[in-house]
């Protein structure tokens, strides 16, 4: 591959707000990638209020021509510097790796460029993640069952979830979410956002290497939504993906809301049985 563009093959997404414990391990991870095409970072620094800024200017610095920032003057919020982020990267295909999150195979995005290019009707490429608890380290469980092999799959797969994309994963075609539709703007779960508008333009690869790590922190923003909170969430996000879509996907979309409510359902009467047990 051409590594002599000045146009990236991949552009790297991360965003980042008082990741100070992790930011570095993140871009570290990015740094490491061993590829045969031109990549860049670009950093979406949402005005940390901790060394998180200091670091992220610390590294470029060091890699002006591998890493770019995007700045904020003030903090805008996680939407609207990932919008501002994604808006900025210009190479043919797009990564995401949160500043929170890290990658721990130097050969990822080569992997994932390989599948994607020999291929020209995948519009996504991902792949098995390790989930790191914080408060128990020793607890690590991959988002994909390791049974699981690689193989092609349908929007399908992304409307129910199965198997799960996890952020730090996903390699996609830049064309596909450029420009975003003005509704991304309004869903707080940008990244099922992105994989659902992505997925309706074609097929979508997975790989069963395990190279990227998500960590599970009482600081991430998904882990302090309610059962109902995500629902409402998928439920907006369904409506105005539905109507994106022209009503294509609506009776999958219903069904994975339908089971939504069922785990909602189960999970309520459980917890009664359990106090009921207590009492007696």
């Amino acid at each position: 591959m051409n590594m002599n563009s000045s146009i990236p093959m991949v552009s790297i997404q991360m965003i980042t707000y008082n990741h100070e414990k992790y930011i570095s391990e993140a871009i570290e991870g990015v740094l490491k990638q061993r590829a045969d095409f031109k990549f860049e970072l670009v950093i979406g620094e949402d005005c940390s209020t901790d060394n998180t800024k200091i670091i992220v200017k610390e590294y470029c610095k060091k890699y002006p021509n591998t890493i770019r920032v995007v700045p904020s003057e003030k903090n805008i919020g996680m939407t609207a510097n990932g919008i501002k982020t994604l808006k900025a990267c210009s190479g043919k295909y797009i990564a995401i790796c949160e500043g929170d999150d890290y990658w721990n195979d130097p050969l990822k995005l080569q992997k994932q460029i390989d599948m994607l290019e020999s291929n020209h009707k995948l519009s996504l490429c991902f792949h098995n993640v390790n989930t790191i608890f914080e408060d128990n380290k020793s607890s690590i469980i991959p988002v994909v069952k390791r049974e699981i092999k690689s193989g092609i799959y349908s929007i399908k797969a992304v409307i129910m979830n199965k198997p799960r994309i996890a952020t730090s994963s996903m390699v996609f075609v830049n064309s596909h979410i450029n420009p975003l539709p003005e509704w991304f703007q309004e869903v707080r779960a940008g990244e099922k956002a992105i994989q659902l508008i992505v997925a309706s333009w074609g097929d979508i690869a997975y790989l069963s290497d395990t190279m990227s790590v998500y960590r599970n922190h009482s600081d991430g923003i998904s882990n302090n939504d309610s059962h109902f909170d995500r629902l409402w969430i998928y439920h907006k996000l369904f409506k105005l993906f539905n109507k994106y879509t022209k009503y294509k996907y609506l009776h999958l979309t219903s069904i994975r809301l339908l089971i939504l409510v069922l785990s909602i359902i189960k999970g309520i009467m459980i917890s009664r049985m359990q106090k009921y047990k207590s009492i007696k």
